[in-house]
Parts: structure tokens; sequence; C-alpha cells
């Protein structure tokens, strides 16, 4: 059998979004896809959190490793060869560029058709529709519940407010000025954002805000993936901001980016987003 080698980079919408191009090369080409996220940018094993539907998707890191670790493959590109080793070893450093990433200048990119070699390694990212892919997601019932216990924690009803003010940036007070008589009449208001100066902005209103971000110690860094946040902790309120949000009764925000859209998409859903999070045996 052969395979696609996976490491998707950025958030988790750009990680949806390279795994699904990967699976629709994999579905093309009978490949299995190999999500390797170990090595991505959260640092964690998807499959400890959740599985996908497509049984040609294995995002569990360990089981990758089963399969690749000493094992005598040939690889695309081929400057990679005798490097799997290494590559899961996180030892391989995959340099971005305006092409692609890159492996001594070479590009990390799925070929225009299928290549004889056992692997294809793709590191990518990139942005686009997360949620098409996100659907498929099967969480594991520890994640559900942890989930839920956390939205337990919020009155019913309440209002969602979405503030992406790193990398992008967001006018959250022209956003509460637009939207003061509703966020002022709300019953519970959560603001789910990666800056914490948006949080007090609200705060100090004197409204009935909740928020259950962990924040970096430093006031500086890039955007909340790429902080110093331990790995478990930041993927674990980024998956429980998605729910809240996507659960909702209403969501509020002017972010730019697919990590909102990716919000919206489960807001405008939520009734399949409550699926997601019932108890289903593994």
């Amino acid at each position: 059998m052969n395979y696609v080698y996976c490491i998707p980079k950025g958030g988790f919408n750009d990680n949806l979004c390279v795994i699904n191009r990967a699976l629709e090369y994999c579905k093309k080409h009978n490949r299995i896809l190999l999500v390797d996220t170990i090595n991505s940018t959260y640092k964690v094993d998807f499959g400890i959190y959740f599985t996908f539907k497509y049984h040609n998707l294995i995002c569990d890191s360990e089981k990758i490793r089963e399969f690749l670790y000493e094992k005598k493959i040939t690889i695309y590109p081929s400057i990679l060869n005798d490097k799997m080793n290494d590559i899961l070893n996180n030892s391989i450093e995959f340099t971005y560029s305006k092409q692609g990433f890159t492996y001594k200048s070479i590009i990390t990119c799925l070929p225009s058709s299928d290549v004889s070699e056992n692997i294809v390694v793709f590191v990518a990212c990139g942005g686009g529709d997360g949620y098409s892919l996100f659907k498929s997601i099967i969480f594991k019932p520890k994640i559900q519940q942890l989930c839920k216990v956390i939205y337990e924690r919020l009155k019913k009803t309440y209002i969602a407010i979405q503030i992406r003010n790193t990398d992008y940036k967001c006018d959250y007070d022209l956003l509460y000025e637009n939207n003061k008589d509703e966020i002022n009449s709300a019953n519970e208001i959560y603001i789910a954002t990666d800056d914490k100066k948006a949080l007090d902005f609200f705060i100090d209103k004197g409204l009935s805000v909740k928020n259950f971000t962990t924040y970096p110690k430093e006031d500086k860094y890039t955007s909340l993936h790429y902080s110093d946040v331990d790995h478990n902790t930041k993927f674990i309120d980024m998956l429980s901001d998605i729910y809240i949000c996507g659960m909702s009764d209403k969501l509020i925000s002017s972010s730019v980016g697919g990590f909102i859209n990716l919000i919206k998409s489960c807001n405008k859903n939520k009734s399949e987003l409550a699926k997601q999070f019932e108890r289903i045996d593994e």
C-alpha cells in the first residue's frame, strides 16, 4: 500500500484545509493518508482527540510510526529518501517559502499526478473551507465530555463574540458600538478571543462575561497556536471555543480569516455540531 504522509501547518482551519487537499489526492490515487500532527503547529497528536469518518485517513501518530519507522520505503520528493526516521523524529526542518514548505529548496507539495514512490511527503499551510472536513470529525468520548463540562458553565441562553486580534486585527470597540443594544441586553456573553486586551475591554463594560481561554504570560505573541501555552491546553481551549461559539444562540464577529468562517459554519449547522458531541462508543 502507498501513502501520503502529511504535516499540516498553521492554525486549525488551515490544518483541516491541508488535510482535505491531501485526502482528495489519496482518493484519486488510491493512497492512505497519514496525518502526523506531533510535528505540526499544535504539537499534539490529533488521534488523542478525534478520528475522521474516512477509512483511508489515519491521524494517530503512534500508528503512523508503526507503519513507517525503520521501514525500507521510497519517498517523493527523492531528496527525502532514507530520511523518513529523521522526519518522524522531527530532526528535519521544513522551511516556509512563498512557493510552499521546502527541504533544501525542494518543495514538499502534492505531485500533479500519481508517482511510483511508496510515500509522498506533503508539508503545507493553507486556508479555505475547513468545515467540509470538520463535519467528518468523530470526537473521542473524553473530549466530548470535557467540552460539554466547559459548556455547562454558561447560562442558557447566551451570545458568543469572537474576536481575532493578533495576526489579524479586529476593531472590537466598533464591534461593540454596532451591536451595543444586543450585547448589553444579553443574559450572558462568551468572549472567544486570542487577545486578552479584547476580553478586558468587555469586562470593563460591566457585562456578564465568561471566557475559558488560557493566555500566555507574555503580552506579545503572533497567535495563540504559536504561543508558549501548554500544547494540550491550548488545543482543548480551541476545541471548546468552537463548540461554545457553535452552540451559541447568537454569534457576533467582525473577524477575518478561515477560523471565524469555520465557527460560523458550525453555528449555522449547530444541530450537526451537537451530534458530533453526542456519545458514540468507540
